[in-house]
């Protein structure tokens, strides 16, 4: 039978609170995804191809301390839980913001790219520290399948809340506090997102969430090695790691190209901002009923596959609808595939935390940190390639940080990177979970062998 301790229904503010951590992952990385890439480039004065190195370098950085965080994170045995004491290292991670953020124009070439690669470098294990514990805490604060959806849900909603605050703060507070000088805009800005604001969504999150799944009573250490092997007999999570892969190429390459789309290509750096609430207003709105539309499904990865390729055919569409020409539509189509991608992300989340149980019916092993860290790492893999992609694509047509005009092939580039590529990896992605079996029913039944194996063992020990 299903151990009902476990199966706790979350109130609305528990919800909310859980949700304001991502709120705070993301003051620091929404900042870092959207808008790094060209604060270094236009601000620090640093070359688009050095950039596109430093982020793939910084991946084999994560490729170490991803996993590393989350066998670490699984072996934490405190009174607070395994994974929420981890958030502490939000405050580490808010001065790394900060120090990434501070820009050195001046310096000589040598200088700068050791001052990015040190302060970037420590960004990313900071926030790795943070986010992979967080992301870990959903398998344990139920074991309800539909809660764990919702909580998710939640989350998704915070978190693309918060993008659309990061872009409006950014547009508006970089020129205010900066006063003509955007290298003093962005590090005041960071300072109040991260520090000011971000510290305290942490505590909310802290003080309002309960761990209350354990491990298994007869729990075994095992190594990397083993943790891996052992992730990849597990076919429902092997999907989400793709998804997480692709998820890292998609969504942050079209971050990474949003500032250079709307400056060189639209001429109009202001409608950044009204594009980007025109994308996650709806986002939030589709994030938060996906969990409905799962319950009608009774299968998160059905709800994944639909909203995916629906997703990825209209940013196909939107390659060849301009803003400027024909605004109705392309604002239209935006609002759309903000929907529909919410509903994706929510479900994507919604899912990692179920194929924690599948694992632990085959393996008797209980590794939320890890099995975290492993999606995460597959996922920023995905940001890597997207990102260093979009810099050396930049330097390979020729892109002019100084230029106020680039050439078309910089304007098409661009676009396609916004638009085209995305949207044919959703597709792809999308044809892929049609094959997610782990629905409802089989989730249920994988927890009801759990509990009484559970109960096997603890009969056995008490013997």
């Amino acid at each position: 039978m299903n151990n009902k301790s476990a199966f706790v229904k979350l109130s609305p503010w528990k919800k909310i609170s859980f949700a304001f951590g991502d709120m705070g992952c993301n003051f620091s990385w929404s900042l870092t995804s959207s808008f790094l890439m060209i604060f270094y480039t236009d601000v620090f004065m640093i070359s688009a191809a050095s950039v596109s190195v430093l982020m793939l370098i910084s991946r084999l950085w994560d490729a170490i301390n991803d996993p590393m965080i989350g066998i670490m994170a699984d072996r934490t045995k405190t009174k607070w839980g395994r994974y929420r004491p981890w958030l502490v290292m939000c405050v580490p991670m808010a001065l790394f913001t900060v120090l990434t953020f501070w820009a050195h124009p001046d310096w000589s070439n040598g200088a700068k790219l050791v001052y990015m690669y040190v302060t970037y470098g420590a960004l990313v294990f900071f926030y790795t520290a943070v986010n992979i514990p967080y992301t870990s805490m959903t398998a344990t604060l139920t074991q309800d399948s539909r809660e764990r959806g919702s909580l998710s849900g939640y989350r998704m909603t915070f978190s693309f809340l918060t993008a659309i605050l990061v872009t409006y703060i950014i547009n508006y507070f970089v020129p205010t506090l900066g006063k003509g000088n955007d290298a003093r805009g962005y590090l005041l800005t960071a300072l109040i997102m991260t520090v000011a604001i971000g510290w305290p969504c942490f505590a909310i999150c802290f003080l309002g969430t309960k761990e209350v799944v354990e491990p298994p009573v007869s729990a075994v250490k095992k190594s990397f090695l083993e943790q891996a092997k052992d992730a990849m007999k597990n076919k429902p999570y092997c999907l989400i790691l793709l998804s997480f892969f692709m998820v890292g190429v998609t969504n942050y390459g079209r971050n990474a190209a949003f500032a250079y789309y709307f400056r060189y290509v639209i001429g109009d750096d202001k409608m950044m901002a009204a594009y980007v609430m025109a994308l996650n207003v709806p986002f939030l709105f589709g994030s938060f009923i996906s969990p409905y539309i799962s319950n009608f499904l009774k299968n998160k990865g059905r709800n994944y596959a639909y909203s995916a390729i629906i997703f990825g055919v209209l940013l196909i569409v939107c390659n060849w609808v301009n803003p400027l020409t024909s605004p109705g539509l392309f604002w239209a189509l935006t609002i759309i595939t903000g929907f529909f991608n919410g509903t994706q992300a929510a479900c994507a989340y919604g899912m990692l935390p179920d194929v924690v149980e599948y694992g632990e019916l085959q393996t008797g092993v209980r590794n939320e940190g890890f099995l975290s860290a492993y999606s995460s790492f597959f996922n920023k893999v995905g940001m890597a390639l997207s990102t260093a992609g979009v810099a050396a694509l930049l330097a390979v047509l020729n892109y002019d940080s100084t230029a106020a005009v680039q050439p078309a092939s910089v304007q098409t580039g661009v676009t396609a990177l916004m638009f085209v590529a995305p949207g044919i990896l959703c597709v792809i992605m999308g044809i892929c979970f049609l094959f997610y079996k782990l629905d409802y029913k089989a989730y249920d039944d994988i927890v009801a062998q759990i509990a009484a194996r559970r109960e096997r063992e603890q009969s056995g020990a008490q013997v």
